[in-house]
Order: structure tokens, then C-alpha cells, then sequence
């Protein structure tokens, strides 16, 4: 049976957290904020655990070819010298090569697998990687595979200007905690999974991860933890019979194929959330298992190939499972949201539905959308919002939305008014300053509204940039999320505190101005102004003279 769903909410933050047991004997290697470039060890404070051979880099070691200008891949910590057209060069230690993450020195390809490692390392540690500062890695990267964890707090942002490879037959996790972000402009590549083994990538910690794209082949389960948001700007394809996505919180995706047998999943648990902005086609035995109260949208149709196709047992026989069933399956409490075409559910045709969960039609929109695209200005000050529609009836205005999370928090930017009733094209565009605090990603979203006061949303888009402030990086703000109690503000270098500091805290309803003479007498007015304020996310403006710096922080 198909039904129309109402006023239904995209994206959720998820209060569920799943534990993932890492090693925490792993040598660890944290950010001290005297620098922001990966492969300089001066940005690095490094604990070994003294259990395992620890591989001699001054940071945080990557496969041959992806270590940058090598700067601390030299004698003196132990690394090798990257060098030549491949990149690799002589891996360091007392034996000139190693074994495993010292790197394979000499060979077909005269260099070794890691230009950070060293020596003979029969018992290698695995490495952990704490961000606690903003960190750039500028060009392409490859973990080793003694990797089991990158953790990125405080605010931080890890940033890659190419393609992030997580090495084979590992079980890696990324913990972005609360408004951290991990962001890689090119590709993610999960897929150095061997016949036998599994690549396991698991994202949690509350925060985002952006990327370009996501290439998953041979063994991989990736797994979106609660409340932690993964967000691709290319299509996700895959095509082969070991791949299992599991989503626990929210995933955002263009277009999603899957191609495969009965072990390529894409599965759904508790209140997680999938937007997929196009199309849903599956192809061969494969199963998208939506299930809980878990909620997939999609923009466009859901496609099932003949192949794909499986009879639904007799409700009589009880040794089936859902999980038996191929193609598109809700179950539970769920619910999918379609504002395509899709198969008639449970006449076998590729989507079957447990009762109260179910296909939804989308809601009939009063106003027809051609095209909504969103952009920056050259100078990255001002974003644009523009939108064309091809009837429109009873229609009152529009509203431009934004946030700087995609998940909540959304405010108006501005409103632009609709032509009512009209059969013909109409075209709107609008314009407004990039608004305080954003910087790496702001979302954008129409917001229509009746002439009756009901309304609707268009889809979200992303628009990516850096940040608009100065300085912002010498700034720090702790505890953070925080109650007020002990909040304190730090400046990294040398701060003149005769031209005096101002302080906004902003947020979407108000803005309040603290002025002092010193850190420490701000910091004490601050921590007043943040015990009293409601919960929610603000944006603490600092200024010093000419700069100006801007810090989000969570009243919790």
C-alpha cells in the first residue's frame, strides 16, 4: 500500500554511540599546535608505549609516495629519505629496510613502503592519531596498515587536499568528536580488502566527515556510527559481493549503486538517516535492509533489476527472515521516502514492506521546482541562492535557509516573494553575506510557503569554502561543549593586550558584546554570559584590533 507522508523530518541528531575496543597501547602521535602541516614532526608530540617497536618518524608515518616534502624522513628520526620519480627512496634504521611499517627497501620499485619507518620491525606498534589542532595534509595520503585510529577534538578540522587511502585488511576508525570535521577534498579509498579479509572503516564520535567521493571495492564494511554524519559529493558504486554499509546515523549521497550478491548490503538501525539525492539502483542478489525507525529519502526513483527480484515467503512459514529478502526491504518502524517512481511494494517487483513501516510517496508540492543551485561569491563573502520554477499555485514566498551543520540549527537568511498563481517559468535569485561562523561547509535549502501557511523544503545542498575569518586558528575555546563552569579562552603566540579585547557571542535570535582588558578578566565574563545562556550552538567572535577570529561553541 502507498502512502503520502507529511511534515516528515530529514536528518536527526542520534543519541546512540557505539564503542569500537581500540589498543591503547597503540604509539600515539598528538598535535601540540606549533604547526599545521602533516609530515613536519615539529607539529608532533609522539608516545611510544615501550611494548612494541615503535617506526622512528617524527609523524605520523604514510605508505611510500604520499609523505610530502619529507621533511622528517631523514637519519635523524630514523625515517627514510623519500626521493626519486616514485617517491620512495631508502628506508631508514640499523638495517637499511624493513619489514612491515619500516618500509621494503630495494625491490622492483628501489623504494621503501614507508618513508617515516625504520629498521627491522618484527613487532610493529599500531598507531593512533590525535587532532587536537587544525592539520592540512595537501596532497594525496595512504595510511599504513598499523593505523586503528584518528581521533580529531576541540573544534578541529583535518583537512586533505587529495585522495585519503585506508591500507588493507585493517579495522580503522575515525572519531570526530561533536563540531570537529574531517574533511578530504578528493577521493576516500576503501579497497585493499583481500578475498579473505575485511577492510573495516568505522566513523563516530558525533562530528562530519566530507568527501569528494567514496571508492569501495573487494572486502569492505563501513560503518556510520550514531550521531556522526558521512557526507559524499560523488555517487557511491559498488560492484562485487563483500561490501556492507551500515548506517547508524547519517549518510549523504548523491546516488547509491550496488551491484552484487547477497553479501553487498546497505543497512539501517535505530533513528539513522540517508538522503540520496537521485537515484537508488540495485542489480543482483543485494539487500537494502531499512529498518528501526531509521528514515531513507530519495530524490529520484528507486530501480531493482529483474535480477534481483525474490518471491516473499507465506507469512506461514517461519524459517525465513527478512534478510532473506533481496532488494528494497522496511521493516519496523521505518519509513522510505520516494519522490520518484519505485516498485509496487510486496508484489514482488523489488520492495517489500513490514507494516507500520512502508514507501512513501513524496508530498505533492504546490510549487513546481526546476532548479535550485546554490554558489559563492569570487570573494567567498556572499552566497547566492537561485531557483526556477515551472507552475506555481497558491504560492506566497519563499524562504533561503541555512546551517552550518545540515543536521539542525537551520536559520533564514532571507525571503523573496513568489508570483502566486502562474503556468509559466519563473526565475528567482537571491544574494546575502556568508553568515558569521561559517567556514569548510554552510547548507542551503528553500523553504516554500503557501498563501495558507503550509510549507515545504526543496532538497539541501553544500557549498564549500574556507573560512571567512583571521587568525581564527591561534585561538582556542575549552572545555568545549560546555556549561560555562571553568570556560576559558587560550591565544597561541604573542597577543598585544593593550589595544584591549572585545568578544560577540552570537547566535541565530541574539548577539551580546563583553569587552576586557586582559584574557583572564574575559575569560570570567565569559564563563558567566555561558551559564546563562539557553542550549545550543554559538559563535564566540574575538577581536584584537584588526582581527577578528571566529569559534563556534556548544552550550550544553
Amino acid at each position: 500500500m502507498i502512502r503520502s507522508a507529511k511534515n516528515i523530518i530529514y536528518f536527526y541528531l542520534i543519541p546512540l554511540f557505539l564503542f569500537f575496543g581500540l589498543d591503547l597501547a597503540a604509539q600515539t602521535y598528538t598535535t601540540n599546535g606549533n604547526c599545521s602541516d602533516w609530515t613536519n614532526g615539529a607539529c608532533w608530540t609522539k608516545v611510544d608505549p615501550g611494548n612494541c617497536n615503535p617506526n622512528g618518524s617524527g609523524f605520523p608515518p604514510l605508505l611510500a609516495g604520499n609523505n610530502g616534502n619529507g621533511n622528517n624522513g631523514n637519519g635523524n628520526n630514523g625515517g627514510g629519505n623519500p626521493g626519486g620519480n616514485n617517491g620512495g627512496g631508502n628506508a631508514g634504521g640499523n638495517s637499511g629496510g624493513g619489514n612491515n611499517a619500516g618500509g621494503n627497501a630495494g625491490g622492483n620499485s628501489g623504494g621503501g613502503n614507508n618513508a617515516g619507518g625504520g629498521g627491522n620491525n618484527n613487532n610493529p606498534c599500531e598507531i593512533r592519531v590525535v587532532i587536537a589542532h587544525d592539520m592540512n595534509m595537501p596532497e594525496n595520503a595512504s595510511f599504513t596498515p598499523n593505523y586503528v585510529e584518528v581521533v580529531v577534538k576541540d573544534n578541529s578540522k583535518l583537512a586533505f587536499g587529495g585522495n585519503l587511502s585506508i591500507a588493507g585488511s585493517t579495522n580503522f576508525q575515525f572519531t570526530i568528536e561533536d563540531e570537529s570535521e574531517v574533511e578530504i577534498n578528493g577521493t576516500l579509498l576503501v579497497n585493499q580488502g583481500s578475498p579473505s579479509q575485511t577492510t573495516v572503516l568505522n566513523v563516530g564520535g558525533g562530528g562530519s566527515l566530507l568527501v569528494g567521493g567514496l571508492d569501495v571495492n573487494n572486502r569492505v564494511e563501513v560503518n556510520v556510527l550514531a550521531g556522526t554524519t558521512l557526507v559524499s559529493d560523488s555517487k557511491l558504486d559498488y560492484r562485487g559481493n563483500s561490501f556492507a554499509m551500515n548506517v547508524y546515523g547519517n549518510f549523504q549521497v548523491p546516488e547509491v549503486v550496488l551491484r552484487g550478491g547477497p553479501n553487498t548490503q546497505l543497512n539501517t538501525f535505530a533513528n539513522s538517516n540517508v538522503s540520496i539525492s537521485g537515484n537508488l539502483d540495485i542489480n543482483g542478489a543485494v539487500r537494502v535492509l531499512i529498518r528501526d525507525s531509521s528514515t531513507v529519502s530519495i530524490s529520484q526513483d528507486i530501480r531493482v533489476s529483474a535480477n534481483s527480484l525474490t518471491d516473499i515467503p507465506d507469512e506461514a512459514e517461519r524459517d525465513w527472515d527478512v534478510s532473506d529478502l533481496n532488494g528494497v526491504v522496511a521493516t519496523n518502524s521505518s519509513m522510505v521516502i520516494v519522490c520518484g517512481d519505485f516498485p509496487q511494494p510486496n508484489t514482488g517487483a523489488g520492495t517489500t514492506e513490514f507494516q507500520p513501516a512502508g514507501f512513501f510517496d513524496c508530498i505533492a508540492l504546490p510549487v513546481d521546482f526546476l532548479s535550485f543551485a546554490a554558489s559563492l561569491s569570487d570573494d567567498q563573502k556572499s552566497v547566492l541562492a537561485e531557483w526556477a520554477t515551472a507552475s506555481e499555485s497558491s504560492s506566497s514566498h519563499f524562504e533561503v535557509e541555512y546551517s552550518l551543520s545540515g543536521l539542525d540549527g537551520f536559520g533564514t537568511l532571507g525571503r523573496v516573494e513568489a508570483a502566486g498563481y502562474t503556468t509559466e517559468t519563473q526565475h528567482y535569485r537571491f544574494s546575502a553575506p556568508v553568515p558569521a561562523g561559517a567556514g569548510g561547509m554552510i547548507y542551503l535549502r528553500i523553504r516554500q510557503v503557501d498563501l495558507n501557511g503550509s510549507y515545504s523544503y526543496t532538497e539541501l545542498l553544500s557549498l564549500r569554502f574556507p573560512a571567512t575569518s583571521v587568525g581564527e586558528d591561534r585561538w582556542q575555546v575549552f572545555p568545549n561543549p560546555t556549561s560555562g563552569d571553568g570556560l576559558r579562552i587560550r591565544y597561541n603566540g604573542r597577543l598585544n593586550e593593550a589595544e584591549g579585547i572585545s568578544a560577540r557571542i552570537l547566535s541565530f535570535s541574539h548577539a551580546s558584546t563583553i569587552l576586557a582588558s586582559d584574557i583572564q578578566s574575559l575569560n570570567g565574563l565569559l564563563a558567566d554570559a555561558f551559564k546563562q545562556a539557553p542550549k545550543g550552538m554559538y559563535v564566540l567572535e574575538l577581536t584584537v584590533g584588526t582581527e577578528v577570529s571566529r569559534l563556534k561553541v556548544i552550550k550544553q
